[in-house]
């Protein structure tokens, strides 16, 4: 059963649903038909009302902020949800977080560390929220969702590091809040998805144990920006070419922090020994050829990887399903993917 949804959710569905005729020659055809008619229109939406790139940045997180809570669906009902924060570095310097776990569940459960999309510039504890909840109650797991440091205030690579310094907490931490250690994943999207995979990698390099699985949800593999799909989604999408330009310019210092392996963990090579995948890809998204190409790195390496692609549906998903009944969908879909991955 579907949660129900507010009046501006229903309203803003309602206007997608509409149905119209809408022709895009940016995107090759038969992608573009494989999109869920409501999706067509979102991307119609969003070409008329916004420019190439954002004028004012935090004008853009406020509109971002206001998108992201009407198109998200509702928050699992039976999750206990808690704000807190932990010390990555310090206590000079405190990393803000969200608990969720089920309630009434006193055994110990899978742990999974979640980071949200927004290309390392917007984004915040409510972005993927609902998702979070849906994480917790369907597999079931303790989640800790993170707000990492954003860009430009901070660079590249504070958000890297505040996923890594998360995880490390996440480890020692692991008893006391009833998970269980050897039931460890790392997930995200977009942005986030990216720093699941460069956290696996990161993890290797130090020695550390690797979780029992990485959730990565139309990750960003490859910051270079230099893949087919890119030239072949550059306009017409949700996320495009000017936009992660925009992004890249805020996040990095420079172009040559696109090669380093941390930010683009496909350019890293040596796909051995990481951690059991899961690796979810949408529809006309200009980051689909290097999460592809990530997927089948690990598969070659007898890395145990399960590869979903969703076609009808856009880059960033998870925070639709209030609106586009294949995101809600979707959702459910990558959270039983990791209850299994965490039960077996």
């Amino acid at each position: 059963m579907r949660p129900p949804r507010s009046a501006g959710r229903r309203l803003l569905g309602a206007l997608l649903a509409t149905p119209l005729r809408i022709r895009n020659k940016k995107l090759p055809p038969a992608d573009w038909q494989a999109l869920d008619p409501r999706v067509r229109m979102l991307c119609r939406l969003s070409a008329a009302l916004r420019p190439a790139t954002p004028r004012h940045l935090q004008r853009y997180r406020r509109s971002m902020r206001l998108f992201f809570r009407l198109g998200n669906m509702s928050r699992v009902p039976g999750v206990a949800v808690w704000d807190a924060e932990l010390p990555a570095w310090g206590p000079e310097r405190q990393l803000r977080v969200r608990h969720y776990r089920p309630r009434q569940q006193n055994t110990a459960l899978p742990g999974i560390l979640f980071m949200h999309m927004g290309g390392w510039v917007i984004g915040d504890l409510d972005t993927c929220d609902p998702f979070c909840s849906l994480l917790a109650a369907r597999v079931p797991a303790h989640v800790l969702s993170i707000h990492y440091r954003l860009a430009p205030e901070h660079r590249y690579p504070a958000a890297f590091m505040d996923g890594f310094a998360a995880y490390e907490w996440l480890l020692e931490q692991a008893v006391a809040l009833s998970i269980e250690p050897r039931r460890l994943a790392i997930a995200g999207d977009s942005a986030g998805g990216g720093m699941a995979l460069s956290s696996c990698r990161e993890l290797r390099r130090r020695g550390r144990p690797q979780p029992r699985l990485q959730l990565a949800i139309y990750p960003a593999a490859d910051l270079t920006l230099s893949s087919g799909s890119l030239e072949r989604y550059a306009t017409g999408g949700l996320l495009n070419q000017p936009l992660l330009d925009w992004f890249g310019e805020r996040c990095l210092h420079g172009p040559h922090e696109s090669l380093q392996t941390l930010a683009s963990p496909l350019r890293g090579g040596h796909f051995a020994g990481l951690a059991p995948a899961i690796i979810a890809t949408a529809g006309c998204d200009p980051l689909l050829d290097p999460a592809r190409r990530y997927a089948e790195c690990l598969q070659r390496a007898a890395t145990p990887t399960t590869r979903l692609h969703y076609p009808a549906l856009p880059h960033g998903f998870l925070a639709m399903g209030g609106i586009i009944p294949a995101a809600h969908q979707a959702c459910m879909e990558l959270a039983d993917a990791a209850r299994s991955a965490l039960q077996q």
